[in-house]
């Protein structure tokens, strides 16, 4: 019953993904790789949150005086 109902969404999910716009540009960044965008996987957003997160020079304001 499981593995029919994952085929079953499976089926749908794919059918929506084809059946959606092509998108263009900037909003490449909406879709995931595997499905021909610039967005990044679950596992890089982490990285780059964490990254931003414990970061300790402030790179927009680096050289500039308060």
């Amino acid at each position: 019953m499981t593995e029919v109902l994952r085929e079953r969404m499976s089926e749908q999910l794919l059918a929506q993904q084809e059946a959606y716009p092509q998108l263009t540009g900037t909003d490449l960044r909406y879709l995931p790789a595997r499905l021909g965008g610039t967005a990044p996987t679950p596992e890089e957003a982490a990285s780059r949150d964490h990254h931003d997160m414990t970061r300790t020079v402030d790179t927009f304001n680096r050289g500039k005086q308060a």
